[in-house]
């Protein structure tokens, strides 16, 4: 059995790959703050609702994981023993999978680039927040995931700078750029996964991409409300590009039949969304589309828009979110 740890959680699309590829694994903790999200994660992992420890800059990993300090408990619930009360040399306590998926926003060419240094108060400077758990959970496997201007020139030396102390810990890392359209979801979603393996272990290879044989037009609701369509002023918004910029809309996935990358904004009139016109009318993504563009199945689909949770709530959280099938190529070619 896995047993895992996914830091900055979102709805847990790790775990979604996981069951997907029928590992069996155990969520021994999951980190998310946003309400919102956590209801997403205890609608599709109900057996793990309670093992949510929250704020990852509040945890003391020495204490939470030390059995001989006494058991973790969960800093909501505060009633969930993560292990047994006695101490053990059977080392199931040991978690060996680890991912964090850091915030972005801080990275991203849509957003300010604040960067990430340690210390710096920025949002995606949580990353270094994650030092501390690897630190005391020494995890067999890491998964670092985020935008692929992460390795830029501008944040290159950051991320060398985290390789290096990754490696101070005894990890040998590989990192590549991948993009969702490569592993047969129709969105061109690129972005940074990084491998870290502690100790003795065989070289990873990142999987070969394979053909892409569902097109952004398959994705698509047949029948959708009338709230999706826009007005005519949104039209002109949109249509209305300020000269000298390359903002535009795409339109039915362009002429490739792909997606552009989803953002935690497109539920908003943007010119750099997606939008739909098979009818003479101009629409925007529903969520369900906007989860399949994540590759999560209906299913699954079907109990988050049954949540409860709003619809700008849920676009925000697929485009927040990792592509499923990558990570069932990433975590096939490492645990299996």
């Amino acid at each position: 059995m896995i047993r895992a740890v996914t830091l900055f959680s979102g709805y847990d699309s790790q775990c979604l790959a996981l069951r997907r590829l029928g590992i069996d694994f155990d969520l021994v903790a999951w980190c998310e703050i946003d309400d919102d999200a956590r209801k997403a994660h205890d609608v599709l992992f109900p057996e793990y609702a309670t093992r949510n420890i929250g704020d990852i800059s509040k945890i003391n990993w020495e204490t939470f994981m030390d059995m001989r300090k006494g058991p973790a408990i969960d800093y909501f619930s505060k009633q969930y023993v993560m292990f047994a009360d006695e101490p053990t040399d059977t080392g199931e306590e040991k978690v060996d999978l680890l991912t964090y998926s850091s915030p972005c926003q801080d990275f991203s060419i849509a957003g300010l680039q604040a960067g990430a240094s340690e210390g710096s108060g920025t949002r995606s400077s949580l990353l270094w927040e994650s030092e501390r758990a690897i630190a005391a959970l020494r995890p067999k496997y890491l998964l670092f995931e985020n935008v692929g201007a992460v390795v830029s020139k501008k944040f290159k030396p950051l991320f060398d700078s985290w390789c290096k102390r990754l490696e101070g810990y005894g990890y040998k890392n590989y990192w590549k750029i991948l993009n969702a359209r490569h592993y047969g979801v129709p969105q061109n979603r690129i972005r940074l996964y990084m491998v870290s393996i502690l100790g003795e272990h065989k070289p990873f290879k990142f999987p070969e991409p394979i053909p892409l044989t569902v097109k952004f037009t398959d994705i698509l609701e047949k029948n959708v409300h009338e709230r999706y369509y826009l007005s005519e002023a949104a039209i002109r918004s949109i249509f209305n590009t300020p000269e000298g910029t390359n903002f535009k809309p795409t339109i039915n996935g362009g002429e490739e039949n792909y997606a552009r990358a989803l953002t935690c904004g497109d539920h908003s009139w943007r010119r750099t969304d997606n939008y739909i016109d098979l009818d003479g009318r101009l629409r925007r993504l529903t969520e369900r589309e906007a989860f399949r563009l994540m590759d999560v199945d209906d299913a699954d689909i079907d109990k988050l828009i049954a949540s409860g949770i709003s619809k700008t709530q849920l676009a925000k959280m697929a485009g927040n979110s990792i592509v499923v099938n990558v990570l069932c190529h990433i975590f096939k070619n490492l645990l299996l």
